[in-house]
Order: C-alpha cells, then structure tokens, then sequence
C-alpha cells in the first residue's frame, strides 16, 4: 500500500503538494491511506480560511472520493520550526487536534468513521 502520510486534497487547496483526485483514487486503489496535514498552506490559500473547518472539509473529500478507510492523520505539527510553520488555525499544535474531530462530527462523519481516521486506517496499513 502507498502511504501519502502529510498530504491534503489539491481541490480544495491548488498547491502542489496536495494530491488531485486521481492521485487519491490511485492510492485507493494500493489499499493505501492519505494523512491530513495541518500546515497552514496546504488547507487554503485564503488565511482566512485556515482553519480546522476547512481540513475537515479536506477528510470529507477524500472520504466522497476513496473511501473513508483510506483516510488517517498525519499532521506536520511544525511550529517549532518557527514562524511561516503554523499549523491551521484551530490546529496550531498538537493540542487542538480534537477541533478536527469536531468538525469532522459537525461535517456529517459518524463515531465509527472518527475512529477510523483517528487511528484504524494507519494500523490496518502498517499491519
């Protein structure tokens, strides 16, 4: 299986680092999984829109397009590095990473598919 273990969805964030929707189905494809990463530039361009909401938002897709079990966490706390290597806001450090999980309840995703992003995914993988 292919691991994209800091990588979000080039659809909701046009950078290069994030994967298209064929580089997800691909993955998909491997029985691999994709890590959400929180850095603040691969969430959105607009600041603005950094924020948890808008990686939720990033899970949500890759769930519409393979499969919530092909979707964990991966991260990239950064902040040590130093300014410009924030994390999105909400998700500045390790310590709000329950404000995703909020907003992936608020975004429709169910206890059972939380668990799966949260930890399920990655172990399935790396057993």
């Amino acid at each position: 299986p292919v691991i994209a273990s800091h990588s979000n969805c080039r659809a909701l964030c046009a950078v290069p680092r994030n994967l298209t929707d064929d580089q997800l189905r691909a993955i998909r494809d491997t029985g691999g999984i994709v890590g959400l990463n929180v850095h603040h530039a691969f969430v959105h361009e607009d600041p603005a829109q950094q924020t948890a909401q808008m990686l939720a938002r990033h899970a949500v897709h890759m769930a519409e397009v393979m499969g919530v079990e092909h979707v964990a966490c991966g991260f990239d706390f950064c902040e040590f590095f130093g300014p410009g290597n924030d994390g999105a806001q909400g998700l500045e450090d390790c310590s709000g990473t329950g404000n995703l999980f909020f907003w992936l309840e608020r975004l429709g995703m169910s206890a059972r598919e939380r668990e799966m992003i949260a930890r399920e995914n990655f172990l399935r993988v790396l057993q």
